[in-house]
């Protein structure tokens, strides 16, 4: 998990800085998607008991609008929602059922040209986890990173806009530090040390559908 996380950033910046504007009308963009969310190990810094601690893999699904630019169209801006609605952490042996919702803004900078548009990404949101009735619904709301590449195919044109499929992979980073931000029956919930430091690189994969107008 962390190896791909190493991989996605280097590549993500360099993406970010490969292309250079090009002047092009404006262009607003919608795209919903399905994907899947590869959950990361939980590993607090001062953990007394040898408990495992991980955030599970589930289904992902979500929209994402973006707006590129007018004198730069390969630039743009994008904000995404997503859930993850059938995972949730592991603790040991026991299991508990949770949801994860993303909301995200990011700059996008993207290839031009009518073939495939490769585009590197990065952004920030908040993350919220809310777990299952039966487990007490402790919620927790943290700020994190996001960072990631992906290629665009465009299969159709025509008078309303282009349409196409999309292909996307980045790294939810956030901190899951067990200080004031955090409630105490969440930490409690994962059985987190008080003042421990710990963090969560989840890698999402997304197959979208976009409509450019």
């Amino acid at each position: 998990m962390q190896r791909c996380s190493k991989v996605l950033l280097p590549a993500a910046v360099l993406m970010l800085c490969a292309f250079i504007p090009a002047e092009a009308a404006a262009q607003a963009e919608l795209s919903p998607f399905i994907g899947y969310l590869i959950g990361s190990d939980i590993d607090p810094d001062t953990a007394v008991l040898p408990i495992s601690r991980s955030f599970d893999s589930s289904l992902t699904w979500g929209l994402r609008g973006a707006y590129f630019f007018e004198d730069a169209n390969n630039l743009g801006i994008e904000g995404t929602f997503s859930q993850s609605p059938l995972t949730g952490f592991s603790i040991g042996p026991t299991s508990l059922d949770a949801r994860a919702t993303y909301v995200d803004l990011n700059i996008v900078v993207q290839s031009t040209g009518p073939s495939a548009r490769f585009y590197g990404t990065v952004g920030m949101g908040l993350t919220r986890f809310r777990m299952g009735a039966s487990e007490g619904g402790q919620t927790h709301t943290k700020l994190g990173i996001n960072y990631g590449v992906g290629v665009k195919v465009p299969m159709w044109t025509n008078p309303a806009g282009r349409w196409g499929m999309r292909f996307d992979i980045r790294d939810q980073w956030l901190r899951m530090d067990a200080d004031s931000s955090m409630r105490s029956n969440f930490r409690d919930a994962l059985l987190l040390p008080p003042n421990s430091a710990s963090s969560i690189h989840n890698i999402v994969t997304t197959l979208a559908f976009y409509f450019q107008f």
